[in-house]
Order: structure tokens, then C-alpha cells, then sequence
């Protein structure tokens, strides 16, 4: 019996796969965008859909083979972590870490050798490590790179009566003084 249940999903992961587009699925996230962004982990999404552009479901993380390089200053390869997250509805969120300064990075996604959507991504230049101390001076142009979307509208109304009673900016330095206590 259990090797009837492994044969079908295994079966039904090969049909899957055979099905993924690599043209229609695509990629997007800031982790897209290393240059202007750093961010503890940096992240992008894979939304897998077959020929008929339609959402599926693969059943296997490894189905996508994620390659992220580049090189460090002295010519050696970046250290770089890498993780696939599954999200169980035809997603993906693949997270690195980059540990060095690194110069001209590639990020390729494949399935089946075939670049996905618009991969390889290469990005020119120096792009700094996660732990960089790289301040933003504005929020909003922080929440426009990290694309991170429209505000929803019921965190709005809820926020709404308070908006006028808060100096958000305010709020935001002292929390981050407070955090820095805490750390010292």
C-alpha cells in the first residue's frame, strides 16, 4: 500500500513537473534587487504555472535548482547561504544570505536546465553583506524598495483614530533607542 501511495505522488510530481512553464512562471522580491536593498535575509518568489498559465502545486522544493554567485574582491567566490521554502499553494520563497562583500552577482533559477521567467537576474557592481550598516533616511523610500505594498486597508481603518494622535517617526526613534539599550 505504501508503495501505491509513493508511485502516484511520484507520478504526479513528474506530471507536475513536466507541466511547469518556465516562460509563464515567475519571479519577483526585492532579494531581486541586492544593490539597493540589504536586509537580513534577503528573499524573492517563484510562482510555478504550467502551460495553460495556470497556478500548480509542486510537491518537491528541489525541483528548482537556485544558483547565486559572484565574487569577492580578492577574485575568490562569495559565501552564500541559500534555502527554498515551499509554501504548499504553487510558491516558492527562496532566501540568501550573502557573508562578504560581493562583485557582480548571478542569481539563476532553472527547472530542468531552463532559465525561469527572466533568470539569470545579474546584477553589476559591489553589493554589501547582510550585516552592513547601511541607513535609510526614509521610510517610505525604504517600504518602496523593499516593494513592499500598499498599506492594507483594514491595518488603515484600525490605525486611522490614532494616526493624528502619533508621530510615527517619533514612536520609530525611540523604539529603536530602547532596542539599542537592550542590546548593549
Amino acid at each position: 500500500m505504501i508503495r501505491l501511495i509513493l508511485s502516484i505522488i511520484l507520478i504526479f510530481s513528474y506530471i507536475s513537473c513536466e507541466n511547469l512553464s518556465s516562460k509563464l512562471s515567475k519571479i519577483w522580491g526585492p532579494g531581486l534587487y541586492p544593490d539597493k536593498i540589504v536586509m537580513p535575509a534577503r528573499y524573492f518568489f517563484i510562482e510555478t504555472r504550467n502551460e495553460r498559465n495556470e497556478k500548480i502545486n509542486l510537491l518537491m522544493p528541489d525541483v528548482f535548482k537556485t544558483v547565486i554567485e559572484g565574487s569577492t574582491k580578492e577574485g575568490k567566490p562569495c559565501r552564500i547561504w541559500t534555502n527554498t521554502l515551499e509554501r504548499n499553494d504553487g510558491s516558492y520563497i527562496i532566501r540568501y544570505k550573502l557573508f562578504d562583500k560581493c562583485i557582480n552577482l548571478k542569481i539563476s533559477v532553472m527547472h530542468l536546465d531552463r532559465h525561469i521567467d527572466k533568470s539569470p537576474y545579474e546584477i553589476p557592481g559591489e553589493i554589501l553583506p547582510d550585516q552592513c550598516d547601511c541607513p535609510k533616511t526614509s521610510l517610505d523610500n525604504l517600504i518602496k524598495e523593499w516593494q513592499c505594498g500598499e498599506v492594507p486597508g483594514q491595518l488603515t481603518r484600525d490605525f486611522r483614530s490614532l494616526h493624528d494622535d502619533i508621530d510615527w517617526d517619533i514612536l520609530r526613534e525611540e523604539i529603536i533607542e530602547n532596542m539599542i539599550d537592550l542590546i548593549r
